[in-house]
């Protein structure tokens, strides 16, 4: 009795040994080749089977939950697709290029497009236009919103290109504006603003674009140049590093 009872305990291993290496070459599309005997072999169909249609079950799930997704950021596809439509996004521009990025802010839906141009030998970044979409649910005073947006792409610009914070034996070294550059007025480009009004209920409209900025720069400087800033303030000295 020991004797069967071990010889059956080995061969359930061996059926679920044999039954992995099927699952695996089941998943990678590969046709199922092993030893198997008649007394393990039902073990191994069995098991099979289920792996499966376990395999089948998670890939119906994650269809499932990408659909819910896609459900619950309708708005931000819009978001996006609407400032593509404002900043034409299928327009070749000579020595210019366009970047894009977005953000959930808070459940805000805010996406914007940077049109940007480069100068390769003193690596400056120009920003020729800046387009931008915000929902922000029920915009109770649009045009706040709008003048909101346009302070936090400003200051997003100055985040993205020229404002640096160095520290030497532990103190600061910038004291005031001269030293530490916010974007002054010739720096600021045409900004392109919309609002896009909804139902849902208001998520707010403080600083939402400042993250888009420095992302969207970087993207269009990849298309121009083929390199990815990642290290903000883009600085000339910077780019040049980038492009060497």
């Amino acid at each position: 009795m020991a004797g069967d009872a071990a010889a059956h305990l080995m061969g359930a291993a061996r059926a679920r040994r044999v039954a992995r290496r099927c699952a695996r070459r089941l998943a990678l599309g590969a046709a199922v080749v092993a030893p198997v005997s008649a007394v393990d072999a039902a073990a191994v169909v069995a098991m099979v089977a289920a792996a499966v249609s376990e395999a089948a079950r998670r890939e119906r799930q994650q269809r499932e939950r990408g659909f819910a997704l896609w459900l619950v950021n309708e708005r931000g596809y819009k978001a996006v697709e609407r400032v593509a439509q404002m900043a034409e996004w299928g327009r070749k521009r000579d020595g210019r290029a366009l970047g894009l990025a977005y953000i959930d802010y808070a459940g805000s839906q805010v996406a914007g497009v940077a049109e940007v141009s480069l100068d390769r030998v003193s690596g400056q970044i120009n920003l020729h236009n800046f387009w931008c979409t915000i929902d922000c649910g029920i915009a109770v005073q649009p045009d706040n919103v709008v003048a909101q947006t346009e302070s936090s792409i400003v200051y997003g610009i100055g985040v993205a290109l020229s404002e640096r914070i160095s520290i030497k034996n532990g103190v600061v070294e910038q004291s005031n504006f001269y030293d530490y550059r916010v974007p002054r007025m010739n720096e600021v480009p045409p900004m392109h603003i919309e609002v896009i009004q909804t139902e849902n209920h208001p998520t707010g409209a403080g600083q939402m674009a400042t993250p888009l900025v420095a992302p969207a720069i970087s993207n269009a400087v990849m298309h121009l140049a083929g390199i990815r800033l990642r290290h903000t303030p883009f600085t000339p000295d910077r780019v040049q590093k980038a492009l060497a």
